[in-house]
């Protein structure tokens, strides 16, 4: 176990605090506010006034161990990585724990796991959960993944198969096929990759993309029943010159068919793209793309720092190319409303000068959301921020010289994007929300997108703060609204926080985290504490 943290459970049986919906007009004829959000509380904690659902791990105020991954009805997996030593020099001791829906805790297991590995991602399949772990460094010694497989019953199981895969690899995708784990990985050498693993033997094989000199595998999707492996990358000939295809696998690797998609490099260079299928025979593809007047390379290790112009849609039915159309972000209704002054000069100058008007965004880009006719594109914008230290220096003689270095502050987000389409790849409606307050080293998608009959809902967590904004596709809420999150004890006064989220859990139930420094003077014993919370939070 781990020396340095302690922990508190609630428990407790939901109650809705209100049928919101049904008192949302009245009370907002009468002026007041009502929240779209509530604290899950216990039918007895509800009748005394008492704590909603939390969990609390008290921590060490320089650590940020912990990692949570959403089970549906089956719960929630909290892990870290343990502090304990132990003789076994080769592996590190991570702390598994599975919880219900009320937080109480079903099971809890210590599993040793390659050292200096660190979890990467997750994939759900067949009521068990995927974790892996990997490191990616240049001469990394042995082994460098490790997937761990968590099942959702009460015994707790876990098994781990451990392999290798080249050195300095990024690990752009991962999935389950049955009984084997599928790794797509793009190598220094601007490579793809997809690897077959197989979780039984541990063998595995490896398969190029395409035998192009510069591929860049931008999503892959499994087909269990058909048996198919779906692929759409980029690669690049000796000349720079971008084209993009749509490729089937079968499970032995054999290329099944090849798709060229017509986009004209010389103008857009595809960023990201999502595969999508309507019917049997078509393939939609969903991404971004960047403006360009001349066909580049654009090497994958700037990847989170490519920016993007647009979006684009293209249909594929059979080996034939329906559309692709392209849609620049200066299209958009909002795009003004959550530009930053210094985007704002710039289209100002481009404007003088009678270039065309764009802006280009680093951006988190969402699964593609599928609804009744249509589907919806979510990102976040943001961009790494810096401060400037000046550090004086002498010469031989005393005088003075100056010297200037940047370090790095964090992604500063700024904005989110929701752009709905319909089944033929025009789009119906744009909005989004201004995110500038958050700062964090971690970059990872915060804005949660709920649909409630006509009207969208987005939100996120942050500064101990659910921040929602509510609109329809001709009328908008303009005003964001707040629900604070509560704490363990009444008077628990927040100081400070970081590493905030929230994430969708199963039904209308939502998972608020993050670390918090809390103050409270009425209690003795417990006056000041940090802590990782875990919040169950209702949308009604």
């Amino acid at each position: 176990m781990n020396p340095f943290i302690s922990e508190i459970n609630y428990t407790a049986f939901f109650i809705p605090r209100s049928h919101l919906r049904g008192i949302f007009l009245l009370m907002s004829f009468l002026l007041c506010t009502v929240s779209l959000f509530s604290q899950v509380t216990g039918e007895k904690q509800a009748r005394t006034g008492s704590q909603p659902i939390r969990l609390e791990i008290e921590t060490r105020q320089d650590t940020e161990p912990f990692t949570v991954i959403p089970f549906g009805p089956a719960g929630m997996l909290l892990f870290y990585e343990s502090v304990v030593s132990t003789d076994d020099k080769d592996h590190t001791v991570w702390i598994f724990k599975l919880y219900d829906v009320n937080f109480r805790q079903v099971w809890i297991q210590e599993m040793p796991i390659l050292k200096d590995l660190k979890y990467d991602r997750s994939v759900s399949h067949n009521n068990q959960l995927y974790l892996i772990f990997y490191n990616g460094e240049k001469n990394f010694p042995g082994n460098n993944f490790e997937i761990v497989v968590v099942p959702c019953d009460k015994e707790g199981l876990i098994t781990a198969k451990t392999g290798k895969i080249p050195d300095k690899c990024l690990l752009a995708h991962f999935l389950i096929w049955n009984q084997t784990a599928l790794l797509g990985i793009i190598t220094d050498e601007d490579q793809s990759f997809f690897v077959s693993f197989d979780m039984t033997s541990g063998e595995q094989q490896s398969t190029p993309v395409t035998d192009a000199r510069f591929t860049f595998l931008l999503d892959m999707k499994v087909d269990t029943t058909a048996g198919i492996l779906h692929t759409f990358y980029k690669a690049y000939d000796d000349k720079a010159n971008e084209f993009i295809f749509y490729r089937q696998f079968n499970p032995r690797g054999d290329s099944l068919l090849t798709v060229p998609i017509n986009n004209d490099a010389t103008k857009y260079l595809v960023n990201s793209g999502e595969i999508l299928f309507p019917d049997d025979r078509q393939v939609l593809i969903i991404g971004t793309f960047k403006d360009s007047p001349k066909g580049k390379m654009d090497n994958v290790y700037t990847g989170l720092d490519i920016e993007s112009s647009g979006i684009f849609v293209a249909r594929l039915n059979g080996t034939q190319n329906d559309f692709i159309k392209y849609y620049n972000f200066s299209e958009f209704s909002g795009f003004y409303k959550n530009l930053s002054v210094s985007d704002l000069s710039r289209i100002r100058k481009r404007d003088k000068k009678g270039n065309e008007i764009t802006i280009d965004y680093n951006l988190l880009v969402h699964n593609i959301i599928r609804l009744e006719g249509g589907y919806v594109f979510v990102a976040e914008a943001y961009y790494p921020e810096y401060h400037t230290v000046t550090r004086m220096m002498y010469d031989w003689y005393g005088r003075p010289m100056p010297s200037y270095y940047n370090v790095f502050d964090g992604y500063r987000y700024t904005s989110a994007f929701i752009t709905r389409f319909d089944k033929e790849g025009n789009m119906l409606w744009d909005n989004g929300m201004e995110l500038w307050d958050i700062l964090s080293n971690k970059l990872e998608n915060r804005v949660n997108v709920i649909f409630d009959g006509e009207e969208t809902i987005m939100a996120f967590n942050y500064k101990g703060e659910i921040t929602y904004k509510v609109f329809t596709a001709t009328e908008e809420q303009q005003a964001l609204e707040y629900v604070p999150i509560e704490s363990k004890h009444a008077r628990d006064k927040m100081t400070s926080e970081s590493g905030s989220n929230m994430l969708y859990w199963y039904r209308n139930y939502f998972l608020v985290y993050g670390y918090q420094r809390i103050r409270n003077t009425m209690l003795s014993d417990e006056d000041k504490r940090y802590v990782f919370y875990v919040n169950k939070v209702a949308f009604d």
